[in-house]
């Protein structure tokens, strides 16, 4: 009968009773943070530029939530109407015209309601 070295059965027992996963994760962590301690300037930087990261992931996440994906406010949503759209290149006459729509449509606004 052969039983082979008793260091490595003593290894390969171990292995199956604990998690070594979780010893080499810490190995490595020692290891990185060893690492780190030894170059301060670098480390520092390296920090700084992934607490920039991650202010800068929040604050496009927090547009894009208010701007897309929140609703509006608004009581009714639906009535929401662009008042305003200018064209610079347009001729004087059609912008005099433009200015007495928009003094019609101001007329109206009131008219029916507004604020």
């Amino acid at each position: 009968m052969r039983f082979g070295n008793p260091r490595s059965t003593c290894e390969r027992v171990w292995r199956y009773r604990s998690f070594p996963w979780l010893e080499d994760l810490w190995r490595d962590l020692r290891f990185a943070l060893r690492g780190l301690g030894k170059t301060p300037g670098f480390t520092i930087i390296a920090i700084l530029v992934i607490a920039v990261g991650i202010r800068v992931n929040m604050a496009v996440f927090s547009v894009l939530n208010t701007a897309l994906l929140k609703p509006l406010i608004f009581p009714d949503q639906d009535s929401l109407v662009d008042l305003v759209t200018r064209r610079l290149e347009a001729p004087a006459e059609e912008r005099v015209t433009e200015v007495q729509d928009m003094a019609r449509a101001d007329e109206q606004f009131l008219e029916s309601g507004g604020i």
